[in-house]
């Protein structure tokens, strides 16, 4: 699950229909992606673009996934890793 990305979205107010429409799919399709649902995931260019709404945080922050971390949970949107 990317925890950071929703996270941000939540901050931003950006919903899942907003992701939907940049990259050009179902916000249904997004849940699942940022789920990680039935190992589905974005596709590069996806992220990219996605990654745009975030210029101010590091590509690797917005899609840490949770699984890469030791005890399951990414930094809370409060401990951002900001681009300088």
């Amino acid at each position: 699950m990317y925890t950071n990305l929703q996270n941000l979205m939540r901050i931003k107010g950006i919903s899942t229909s907003d992701v939907a429409e940049i990259i050009g799919t179902t916000s249904k399709t997004v849940l699942s992606k940022t789920r990680r649902e039935n190992d589905q995931d974005y596709k590069v260019y996806e992220a990219k673009k996605i990654a745009l709404l975030f210029p101010e945080y590091k590509f690797d922050y917005v899609f840490k996934d949770d699984r890469d971390t030791e005890d399951g949970v990414a930094m809370a949107a409060g401990e951002k890793e900001m681009v300088e």
